[in-house]
Parts: C-alpha cells; sequence; structure tokens
C-alpha cells in the first residue's frame, strides 16, 4: 500500500492533477490511514503518560501516608510521655498535700499563726521537693531489688553452668574410657583374629602332612602285598 501511495504522490507532483477519482479515493484513504495512526499514537503516549503520572502520584501519597503515620506516631508518644509526667506531677503534688509533714505544718500554722504567703510557698515547694525526692528513693530502691534478683538468678545460672560443665567434663571422661575400652577390644580381636588364621594355616598343614604320611603308608602297603617269592618247578628224570 505504501508503494502505490508512493506512486500516486510521483503521479500528482508530476502531473499537478488531483481530479482523477481514483487519485482522489487513494489521497482520501491514506489521509484517513495517516490520522487514524496519529490518532492511535497520540492516543498511547496519552496513555503512557497518564499511567506515569498515576504511578508518581500513588509514590508520592505513599511517602506522604507514611511521613503521617511516622509524625502521628510521634506525637502520640510525645503525647503519652506528657501524660504520664504530668500524672506523676499530679500524684506527686497529691502526696506532698497528705504528707506527714505537710499536716504537721499546717498544724503549727493553726497553732502560731501563719509565716506568710512567701514562706507558705516556700514550704509547699519545700515538700514537693521533698516528696520528688522520696519518690526517686523508692525508684530507686526498686531498682536495687530488681539488681539484686537479677544478680542471685545470674548466680543460680553460673551454678548451673558449672553443673553443665562439670558433666560434660565427666562424659567427657567416659567418653575417653570407652573409647580406651574400644581400642583394647580392636586390638584384642586383631591378635585372636592372627592367632586363629596362624592356627588356620598351622591346621592346614598338619592335614596336609597327614594326608602325605597316609599315602606313603598305603603305598607301602600296597608294595608289600603285590612282592612274593618265585615257585620251584620240579626237575623230571629223563629215562634211561
Amino acid at each position: 500500500h505504501s508503494s502505490k501511495s508512493r506512486k500516486i504522490f510521483n503521479y500528482v507532483l508530476t502531473t499537478g492533477d488531483v481530479s482523477n477519482p481514483k487519485v482522489k479515493t487513494e489521497i482520501t484513504a491514506d489521509l484517513n490511514d495517516l490520522h487514524e495512526k496519529q490518532t492511535r499514537s497520540t492516543l498511547e503516549k496519552h496513555q503512557s503518560a497518564t499511567e506515569e503520572l498515576q504511578r508518581l502520584h500513588n509514590e508520592e501519597k505513599k511517602i506522604l501516608n507514611e511521613s503521617h503515620a511516622a509524625a502521628e506516631n510521634a506525637l502520640k508518644d510525645q503525647i503519652e510521655g506528657l501524660t504520664s509526667e504530668l500524672k506523676l506531677f499530679n500524684e506527686l503534688k497529691r502526696r506532698a498535700q497528705e504528707s506527714t509533714l505537710k499536716r504537721d505544718l499546717r498544724r503549727n500554722t493553726e497553732t502560731h499563726g501563719s509565716p506568710g504567703a512567701f514562706w507558705e510557698q516556700e514550704q509547699e515547694s519545700l515538700l514537693f521537693v521533698i516528696e520528688m525526692k522520696r519518690e526517686r528513693l523508692q525508684d530507686q530502691g526498686n531498682k536495687l531489688l530488681q539488681m539484686q534478683t537479677l544478680v542471685e538468678k545470674n548466680l543460680s545460672l553460673e551454678d548451673q553452668l558449672l553443673q553443665a560443665l562439670q558433666q560434660s567434663e565427666d562424659y567427657r571422661v567416659r567418653i575417653d574410657n570407652y573409647q580406651s575400652l574400644i581400642q583394647q577390644l580392636s586390638k584384642e580381636q586383631n591378635e585372636l583374629q592372627e592367632a586363629l588364621e596362624k592356627q588356620s594355616l598351622q591346621n592346614q598343614k598338619l592335614s596336609q602332612e597327614k594326608e602325605e604320611l597316609l599315602f606313603k603308608l598305603l603305598h607301602r602297603r600296597d608294595s608289600c602285598s603285590s612282592f612274593h617269592l618265585p615257585s620251584v618247578i620240579p626237575t623230571q628224570v629223563s629215562p634211561s
């Protein structure tokens, strides 16, 4: 078809005649074919570009979701930490308010009067600091108990390890003894095998000698039985 179209194109260039119905038909068909190819190519390029944009959009969306999730988790952790600290602060404040020292100070104030707003605030701060230190000491005491428990557990594990090593050493000695015994039995078996082979060879030799003696004895007996004296033939007297 392309060769035919090239011929028509050359014809039009040469003659300048486009009024020929056959030429018009061929040119129209070529234009339609060219338009269809261009349209198909444009659609393919558009489809490819659309797919690439969709892929990039999905990747960007995935990255944004992951970043958002990471930021959200970090924010949750931060909120949980702050909430825990606030809870601890309120607990320490409550303990300071309910502590024996606070009651003694309140009783002293009721008895002797208030030392003033500044000193009351200082007393409150001092009580809070004392309660915080007491809390830290309690935490340290709990950690010491945990460490003591771990030390005891480690000592128990060390004892078990020593017992296992001792058992392993005992097993190794037993294995060495068994190997020595096996080697001794193997040596004795080899010696016994050699003795049996020697005995077998000796038996074969004795059997051969016995057969030779028996053969000689039988041969000698046959020789004796075949031996005999010559018979005496009487002499006849011729007549006179």
